[in-house]
Parts: C-alpha cells; structure tokens; sequence
C-alpha cells in the first residue's frame, strides 16, 4: 500500500443509542491506520435526552485520545443532509485532505477498510465517492452499492442474499459503481465542496445516492465499492420505509435525469425491480405517482 499522509475527518450523526455510537467509536479505535495518516471525528448530536450518552460523550475522548474527538450539537430536527455539512463546514480544515460519513450504527470490524479507502482516494485520482460491502448482522448482504432511480430513489442489488466471499462480484477487490450509500462514504474534502454537499432538502432520504450522481456527472469522476467481509450495518432486515412525497417530489423534478441516466447502471435494467432484470423498452417511468 501506497505511503498515506494526511487527516481524515469522520463525521458521526446520532441521537442518543450510546452503545450504538460507542461501538462504532471501537472498530474505529482498533483500526489499522499507517503512521502518516490520522483521524479526526466529530460526534454531531443531534438532540439526545439520556444520560448515559452525555457521559458516554464527555468521557469518548480520553478512552481513544488519538481519535482527536470533538462534538457538535445540532439541535433542530433530524436532517441528514444539514447535519454532516454542517459539521463539515464548521470542523473541516485544510488538514484535512478526506472526509468520512458514518452512521453510528455502523460497526467497521474489517481492521484495514478505512486505510484501503484512503489510499483508493490517494491513489486513483478519477475515483469520487468511496464506499464498501455492508452487512446486516446475521451476514446477509444490505449494501454492495446502491443502483440509482430504482424503487423510489435507489435499490441495493443482491440485498438480503447470504454473504459469502465466492460471489462473482467479490472476485475483485473494487469495483467502480453507480452510487454510494450514505452509511458509510468516503470522498476528497475538495471533491465534497464542488458536489455542493449534500441536498439538505432531501433530509431523510436519497441524499447520498444525489450526491453520488453530481460526482459522477459534474466531476466526472466515478464512484467506488471496496470489496469488504467484515462491516457490520446493525440497520434492521425488516425496517419499515416511510417515504416523504414532498422529498420524493423534489428529488425527481431537481434531480432526475441523474437519477435515470447515472452512469455504471444500464436503463436495460428495470427501474421497478430491486434485482438486476432486463425489463421492456420503453419502461414506464417509476415512481410516476410520487412526482407532483
């Protein structure tokens, strides 16, 4: 691997769930990270109640000093979006060369995945969002990349098929994709600020899967899923979407034409299925009915 020099800053949104949070502080603690590079994480608090979280967060500093932690208290309702750009826009330094977003149900047990996500960045300059395979706790697959303007904003092809290291697609390291999932993305701070970050009228969905698709179109770079055995995305199987019609409807009428003609996914595939299926030509858009 490549020589690594550099800070990354990790940004980590939560509302109380403290041993979510305190996990996912862990596996970043126990990573193997080369001597030039160095972490940086901001705990953004987005309006916690319990106790066990403000001791957990006042005490996070001592127990992994070279995490360098900070927080930040954003106290306004849930916005995925405003949360991580505003941490950015109040934490982010010239030092720092990368920026990580983090969810903090995210446990990162592969001990090399954010040294292999760096020197991607370092090493290939075309390469804009970073992301990696994600599992569900039992070893099902949740993410291996995310397939834009598929069922509502995006789908995750070969969701909830068991993991296992022989399938084809894991028969290379990396692989360049159409989008990224929010849960865990990697890009250059450069490359975050000329996206113009995330899409803060998307609060709580699609963002990522928008912001992997700007990379693509206005940097002209192409995203990048890192082959991994060992991310634990504690994100429920059988969790119930709810989807805002206002965002939906804004995603589509700002957004669409990336969303529909993202490179790396072909319109030969069906926009109304989670899995990769020819469907007809001309398919009838989806989902028409959520568009106002």
């Amino acid at each position: 691997m490549k020589e690594l020099k550099g800070e990354l800053l990790v940004i980590i949104p939560f509302k109380d769930r403290w041993d979510l949070t305190s996990a996912c502080l862990r596996s970043l603690h126990e990573q193997i990270i080369p001597s030039g590079l160095s972490i940086r994480v901001i705990l953004v608090d987005n309006g916690s109640v319990s106790m066990e979280t403000a001791q957990g967060i006042k005490s996070a500093s001592e127990f992994y000093p070279h995490l360098k932690i900070e927080s930040l208290i954003a106290d306004y309702p849930f916005n995925f979006s405003k949360l991580n750009n505003d941490a950015f826009k109040k934490f982010c330094s010239k030092a720092n060369e990368w920026v990580l977003f983090l969810n903090n149900d995210v446990s990162l047990n592969d001990k090399t995945i954010i040294a292999r996500m760096v020197s991607c960045l370092q090493s290939v300059p075309e390469a804009g969002a970073v992301g990696c395979t994600l599992l569900y706790p039992n070893r099902r697959i949740q993410h291996i990349f995310a397939a834009p303007g598929v069922k509502i904003i995006a789908a995750h092809p070969l969701k909830g098929t068991p993991y296992s290291e022989n399938l084809a697609w894991f028969s290379k390291s990396a692989r360049p994709v159409a989008a990224i999932t929010g849960a865990v993305m990697m890009l250059r701070a450069r490359d975050f600020e000329a996206a113009g970050m995330f899409d803060e009228k998307l609060p709580t969905l699609g963002q990522d899967i928008v912001l992997s698709c700007v990379v693509s179109e206005k940097l002209s770079k192409f995203n990048v899923a890192i082959h991994s055995g060992d991310v634990i995305h504690h994100e429920s199987p059988t969790k119930e979407s709810h989807f805002s019609q206002e965002e939906l409807s804004h995603a589509y009428r700002q957004h669409e034409v990336r969303l529909i003609a993202a490179l790396l996914y072909s319109n030969v595939f069906s926009r109304w299925c989670e899995q990769p299926i020819y469907g007809p030509q001309p398919e009838p858009r989806y989902p028409v009915y959520f568009v106002t």
